[in-house]
């Protein structure tokens, strides 16, 4: 559904601290990326590793183990920006392109997306939930959100 997050739900979220987790998962996920791509060979397997290597030692084959690992995680973390890009408002992917993607500041992309600084920050942080929702970041301001919600409608 391509719709901003209720501002009701928003409010249980710190910006500071989601802002922090989402930099943090990002900068994670590009340490981990140009690591992969810079230093190690995607294409090696391990099966055909140990098939062709019969004396292979067990730290390359720990070493190779890992690789696959960093890949698999690589592969998994980009298949989920591609399903939350699926399902942002155009407002909220241009957040998550210049604000998480480029870093701009808050004025430079509250000019880029035209709307007042209140509406950007309800876009941005309806933007900032998702990703906190769809990577599990912050679980306990999820379970306190959650708890509230249903108190509410009991």
């Amino acid at each position: 559904m391509k719709a901003l997050i209720s501002r009701k739900y928003l409010d249980n979220f710190e910006m500071k601290e989601l802002s922090k987790a989402v930099f943090d998962l990002f900068d994670d996920y590009n340490f981990i990326c140009s690591l992969v791509r810079d230093h190690m060979i995607e294409k090696t397997n391990c099966r055909d590793y140990a098939k062709n290597k019969s004396n292979s030692s067990s730290e390359e084959l720990k070493s190779l183990l890992k690789r696959e690992s960093y890949i698999k995680y690589l592969k998994e973390f980009e298949k989920k920006v591609e399903d939350l890009k699926a399902n942002f408002t155009d407002d909220e992917l241009k957040v998550f392109k210049y604000s998480i993607g480029d870093r701009e500041t808050d004025k430079e992309l509250c000019d880029r997306i035209t709307k007042t600084y209140k509406t950007y920050f309800i876009i941005k942080k309806s933007c900032y939930v998702k990703v906190a929702l769809k990577f599990n970041l912050l679980p306990e301001t999820v379970d306190e959100t959650l708890e509230r919600t249903f108190m509410a409608i009991a």
